[in-house]
């Protein structure tokens, strides 16, 4: 939901508008989610023109919004931080195996991570 407060607050596209006397577009959750939707290539009952220019909107908000924290290179700090955290939660090399290709899972052979 602090994704899509961000978005609706910085891009005024994002907000609920009457489309008709009476009636109500989408909402910011709707069209947000359905930006999302369409990054792991999943359909949305909305207007498809909305939802591609939802998407346009959503992934330039974004990017205005969250770069200088999310869309970044990692510093030495973000990798050790990050490397902590796996292996307390017995993801050990994490980094390293980002698509899962080479996680432990029963019935498969072990693999070093190094």
């Amino acid at each position: 939901m602090r994704i899509v407060e961000g978005v609706e607050a910085h891009d005024y596209y994002f907000r609920q508008m009457p489309i008709e006397v009476g009636l109500l577009g989408a909402i910011a959750l709707k069209k947000v989610v359905g930006s999302f939707r369409i990054l792991v290539d999943e359909v949305v009952r909305i207007v498809e023109s909305i939802i591609i220019e939802a998407f346009q909107h959503f992934v330039q908000v974004a990017i205005e919004i969250f770069s200088e924290k999310y869309l970044r290179p990692l510093t030495t700090e973000d990798t050790t931080s990050l490397m902590e955290i796996s292996n307390m939660m017995g993801w050990p090399c994490m980094l390293g195996c980002i698509n899962c290709m080479y996680w432990e899972f029963p019935n498969y052979m072990e693999r070093d991570c190094r």
